[in-house]
């Protein structure tokens, strides 16, 4: 089940309309993300599986998103504990440069 963190009030009542419950399925956590971000930055996601897969095959079923809403970038990461620090792990490193880009800040 999707944990939620919100900084942002509009994604949070997508979620609280979307499900009212105190979790979202993975999947409707993925529709939120989807409907209220403006673009996809499927780099991070593909990263995200290519680094899982070295782990564990099964990371090809992976629905991972990673969209940009304004200057914000929003990644969705698995809900087990587990997967979701070895998806991690497959990005920290180009984060400061990727919120950078995000924000407006060009190479």
């Amino acid at each position: 089940m999707a944990r939620r963190r919100f900084k942002d009030s509009s994604i949070k009542k997508a979620f609280e309309n979307r499900c009212p419950e105190e979790s979202c399925s993975d999947s409707d956590a993925i529709a939120v993300t989807m409907d209220v971000c403006d673009r996809n930055v499927p780099g991070i996601a593909e990263a995200m599986r290519a680094h899982s897969l070295k782990i564990t095959p099964n990371a090809m079923l992976s629905r991972a998103v990673c969209m940009q809403r304004g200057s914000t970038l929003v990644i969705n990461l698995p809900g087990s504990t587990k997967a979701a620090t070895e998806n991690w792990e497959g990005i920290v490193g180009v984060l400061p440069h990727a919120v950078k880009m995000t924000a407006g800040g060009g190479h």
